[in-house]
């Protein structure tokens, strides 16, 4: 069966034309709203016009869900997973011959992974980064690493949220890596369009008494001494 984007996911992927070469686009979607099939269907549509797409994150668990996004969007789809800490085993058996792979069309990769060896992908013509907000402006090494080494490559950058805090918008300032925003729709706007559904506040009635808890010294690591 043959997956049907959401309007939204949609016009998030037409957002990003045109692409010219260096330029940063942020495409924000809340957390729940597709944000890897809009990956996967961007390195699958723009792949067969820019060439090679490296689709960058920072943890395990989203290396398998974009790669996972990328065989939805293109079931065909010439894949490489690239993470050092993945367990074959762990791993369901359509993505399991896509590991290791470093001359796959698109890769999937933790830029813990690959910022090192980044000679493989010297031909690439997208880079996708997932959850970008975790991009400081004054840090993310890493990531920096990867766009200084294709400085004329287009970055398209997937977030929940273009703010942070202390920093302000990731599009705006002397250090910000992105430059606009092509596409952002709000969570409120998907719980009223029936997407998304509202947050329950938990709460509970017990109370805790912490009337009987101590303070405990510890020794320091480095002195021995009580602190």
């Amino acid at each position: 069966m043959t997956f049907q984007p959401r309007f939204y996911q949609t016009e998030a992927i037409t957002s990003v034309h045109p692409l010219k070469p260096g330029s940063r686009k942020l495409i924000v979607v809340p957390t729940g709203g597709g944000k890897s099939y809009i990956g996967g269907r961007l390195a699958s549509d723009l792949g067969v016009i820019l060439g090679r797409v490296l689709v960058l994150v920072h943890v395990q668990e989203l290396v398998v869900q974009n790669a996972s996004a990328v065989l939805k969007a293109d079931m065909l789809a010439s894949l490489g997973i690239v993470c050092a800490g993945i367990d074959p085993n762990e791993l369901s058996p359509e993505l399991v011959e896509f590991l290791g792979k470093l001359d796959a069309d698109i890769t999937v990769a933790s830029v813990q992974s690959v910022y090192k060896k980044l000679h493989f992908w010297d031909d690439i013509g997208l880079i996708i980064i997932d959850e970008a907000h975790r991009i400081t402006p004054v840090g993310g090494k890493l990531y920096r690493a990867v766009m200084d080494r294709f400085p004329h490559v287009p970055v398209i950058g997937m977030t929940a949220t273009p703010f942070r805090m202390g920093t302000g918008m990731l599009h705006k300032g002397e250090h910000a890596l992105f430059d606009q925003i092509s596409y952002e729709i709000s969570m409120e706007e998907l719980v009223e369009l029936g997407y998304l559904v509202p947050f329950a506040k938990l709460g509970s009635n017990e109370a805790y008494d912490d009337s009987t808890l101590k303070k405990v010294r510890r020794a320091s690591r480095n002195t021995g001494q009580s602190t």
